[in-house]
């Protein structure tokens, strides 16, 4: 018989040995070695050696017997069968992972078409801004070149100044402005305010007369148009010599000529200027032969056969940006603003 203690090592160094059986006394239990004290067996080892080896001879003898059966054996039969419950397994674990699949297929492609529409949006967006920087150039560029031409065409008694048209009102946005010229550039009250002709008129080449400067400060000035109620000019045909009568404007800002004779010859865009007479102690700030309009309608017989004229003026306020300013430089031009 062998003895107890033949399987137990020395314990390490620095830990007790264990106590021996024969000096516990009758009755005592032997302490439970810990797991490193614990050997493996030769009969535990001759098992599991026999268990390899025995599964090792089954599987050549299953191998040999699958090669050298017939197509309808046992073991082929037995392989068919597995391999088909493995493709239900496989059809079955691929429907149950499809959904997931398509899902995240679909939230990539969603990502994907989001960062291309914001990449798209952005380069319209900067392709919008340049067309209209563009377009905005181009408009003043043309505004700048009629301007130029206004100026070149002031008459001897006036000298030209560009200016742009830099705040106007909450309210009465047709009726006043801000411009950026001010005392600093020579202008004056009842300085004329003018844009080009563009062609309206080929008659002739006169810039179209859009209001006057009522307010100067150093660097700025206040202009009205002539849409404004304090309006009132006398004003003609462009083509006869005889008076139409006193321009005036509404509240509205349309501009009229009541008290036009019935018999004077009147048609439909006849071209309006003014008359630059005033009197002699009160002289028009107006020099004669600028447009302003054209006769749009006429009617409305009052009483002694007079009309109303309707005129419409070349130039619309809401759309004016750079204007010219003529500003009196002779002593007549001078006396006509008011300022000799």
């Amino acid at each position: 018989m062998t003895d107890r203690t033949a399987v137990i090592d020395a314990p390490p160094a620095g830990e007790p040995a264990p106590a021996d059986a024969e000096t516990l006394a009758d009755g005592d239990v032997p302490p439970a070695l810990p797991p490193r004290h614990r050997h493996v067996t030769p009969r535990r080892i001759a098992i599991r050696r026999g268990v390899v080896l025995g599964l090792l001879v089954v599987a050549i003898l299953t191998s040999t017997a699958f090669v050298n059966e017939s197509s309808d054996g046992l073991l082929h039969s037995g392989k068919s069968g597995v391999t088909s419950f493995s493709g239900r397994v496989q059809d079955v674990a691929v429907a149950a992972v499809r959904p997931v699949r398509d899902g995240w297929q679909w939230f990539s492609d969603l990502r994907t078409a989001r960062d291309d529409r914001n990449r798209l949006q952005k380069e319209v967006d900067q392709l919008r801004a340049d067309a209209v920087g563009q377009e905005v150039d181009t408009q003043r560029l043309d505004d700048l070149e009629q301007i130029l031409q206004v100026r070149d065409e002031a008459p001897s008694d006036y000298r030209a100044v560009t200016a742009s048209i830099i705040s106007r009102p909450l309210v009465d946005v047709a009726r006043e402005a801000r411009i950026d010229r001010g005392a600093g550039d020579g202008i004056t009250e009842n300085s004329l305010v003018l844009v080009p002709n563009d062609g309206k008129v080929p008659a002739t080449r006169l810039g179209i007369l859009v209001g006057r400067v009522t307010h100067v400060d150093a660097h700025t000035a206040d202009i009205v148009f002539l849409t404004s109620t304090t309006t009132k000019i006398a004003a003609r045909t462009l083509h006869t010599t005889t008076k139409l009568g006193l321009l005036t404007a509404n509240a509205l800002g349309d501009l009229s000529v009541s008290g036009v004779p019935g018999s004077q010859a009147l048609s439909l865009e006849d071209p309006v200027v003014t008359v630059g007479v005033g009197t002699d102690r009160l002289m028009s700030p107006y020099p004669p032969d600028m447009l302003i309009g054209y006769v749009s309608d006429f009617g409305g017989v009052e009483s002694g056969g007079d009309w109303t004229v309707q005129v419409t003026p070349y130039a619309d306020p809401n759309n004016l940006r750079t204007v010219m300013i003529y500003v009196p430089k002779t002593a007549l031009a001078k006396r006509r603003a008011g300022i000799q």
